[in-house]
This record gives structure tokens, C-alpha cells and sequence, in this order.
């Protein structure tokens, strides 16, 4: 596969692209839901710029992806691997893990490629999305003065 900058828009349009046809065609829902969510903005590359990167991993996966006996094109896992390793930051990790995800739910059918890359991104990056925070569920401590955990006792005597 060709080498880009790590954690660049191309490195991370690349990934999109690998969650795209990782159940073997790209449906009209994913197509939607890059748009509908701005996908491509949140990633920071335009449409044109990312059209150029699909075509470019079709043709990566042709020189070095194996052919089944149907012809469909696999990575094997050392090459998603080493594209996944091209994510470096966290904070970008996380984005990709919930992007990956979304692409996955997006047509309402999480196939086996699409959890399998799902599953091999969450392992190499450490991410658990139930874990506090990682959910995309905003996470804030509770106000002292909504919860009582102790019970409450009355004042003795009137109020002043």
C-alpha cells in the first residue's frame, strides 16, 4: 500500500475506504451517511481528495491484496495492521474507531469484515467504547446539590 503521513487525512481516508467495502460492496446508505454525518469534513479532506484515495486502495489492494476463489481482494491482518498504525494520536483513534463503527451500522447490517475491522482497530489502539468517555455519551459528575447520599436531617427548631 502506498505510504501517507501518519495521521493524516489521507491515512484516515484510507481507513474509511477499507470500512466502506469491508463487507464487500459499498451500499447507497454508507454513501449517505459520509455525508449526512460529514464524514470526509470531520477527517478534514475534501470529496474529490477522497474519491482519489478510493480508486488508490482499489488499486493497492490489486497489487498486493490476495484474490479469493469468488475474486473479491483481501488485506491479510500484518497490512490492515500497518495502516492502522499509521493513526497515531488518540484523540484520532478514537474518531476512527466511532467512524468505523457508524460505516458499519450505516446500511443496519454490521457484517463479518465490518466487525472484524472494528474489532482489529479497537485491539491495536486500546479502545474500549464502553469505557467512560469513549461512548460518545457525555460524561459529567453529578451536582452535589441534585443527589443526597446520606440521608437528609431536619434543622432542630423553627426556620429563621
Amino acid at each position: 500500500m502506498r505510504p501517507y503521513p501518519a495521521d493524516s487525512p489521507e491515512a484516515m481516508a484510507r481507513l474509511v475506504t477499507i470500512a466502506l467495502i469491508a463487507d464487500d460492496s459499498v451500499s447507497r446508505d454508507e454513501i449517505d451517511h459520509l455525508e449526512r454525518d460529514e464524514i470526509l469534513v470531520r477527517i478534514g479532506i475534501d470529496r474529490g481528495r477522497f474519491e482519489a484515495i478510493y480508486f488508490e486502495v482499489h488499486e493497492d489492494m490489486a497489487d498486493c491484496g490476495a484474490r479469493m476463489p469468488d475474486g473479491r481482494l483481501i488485506l491479510d491482518a500484518r497490512t490492515i495492521e500497518c495502516l492502522l498504525d499509521d493513526i497515531r494520536s488518540p484523540a484520532l483513534q478514537l474518531t476512527m474507531v466511532r467512524t468505523i463503527q457508524s460505516i458499519g451500522h450505516a446500511d443496519r447490517i454490521m457484517t463479518g469484515g465490518e466487525t472484524a475491522l472494528l474489532g482489529m482497530a479497537m485491539r491495536r489502539w486500546s479502545v474500549d467504547l464502553f469505557e467512560p468517555g469513549h461512548a460518545g455519551i457525555p460524561m459529567r459528575r453529578p451536582r452535589r446539590d441534585r443527589y443526597c447520599w446520606a440521608p437528609r436531617t431536619e434543622p432542630a427548631g423553627p426556620a429563621p
